[in-house]
């Protein structure tokens, strides 16, 4: 079985993480591009945003996390892989997607727009490790993600992490961790 992650995985979100970082620090010339550069090399929106001479506002992360999941900015997403790619990996893996969001009726809207027909689980407030626990029976699992949430559920002895280097998580911030992992530089998925 084969669990995806989906911002950062299947789902190319660099537009819309770009658009609403530029977007809350009034910024209008930082390309994509510079973004994504400065944004794996630092990690940490309070060092990007000094890196374009800027300060974060007070509600800046609150914000953030209304902003990323309207629909405004959901509608600059697309997919790294073609969807009916995507659907026929997750049907022939028994897979499914295993994401963090708060609005679950824009992740939905943004899944039809999308094109997608997969299952998908919502995590909340729990971890992914926690929540494959509570839920997936098999015990052999493979993880794709890009985050170090995803990668934290190869504490589990059965959950192999596969971890996509395109995404918004680093190699370095994966090696920092300790856990064994595979890594893919390129837009790819092993399945």
């Amino acid at each position: 079985m084969i669990i995806f992650d989906f911002d950062g995985t299947l789902n190319n979100l660099w537009m819309r993480f770009h658009r609403v970082f530029c977007d809350l620090l009034s910024l209008e010339d930082i390309t994509l591009e510079t973004y994504k550069k400065v944004k794996q090399l630092l990690i940490k929106d309070e060092l990007v945003a000094m890196e374009f001479g800027k300060t974060l506002p007070y509600d800046y992360f609150s914000r953030k996390r209304e902003m990323l999941e309207a629909k405004k900015y959901l509608a600059l997403d697309e997919l790294f892989f073609p969807k009916e790619d995507i659907e026929k990996w997750i049907h022939e893996n028994q897979g499914i997607i295993v994401t963090k969001r708060y609005s679950q009726a824009n992740l939905k809207w943004q899944l039809q727009t999308l094109g997608l027909d997969v299952p998908v689980a919502v995590v909340k407030a729990q971890s992914k490790r926690q929540w494959i626990q509570e839920n997936i029976r098999s015990k052999d699992l493979t993880i794709i993600g890009d985050s170090l949430m995803d990668l934290d559920a190869g504490k589990l002895p059965y959950v192999k992490p596969v971890m996509v280097g395109y995404g918004l998580g680093t190699r370095s911030q994966f090696d920092k961790s300790a856990l064994g992992y595979t890594l893919l530089d390129e837009v790819r998925l092993p399945v």
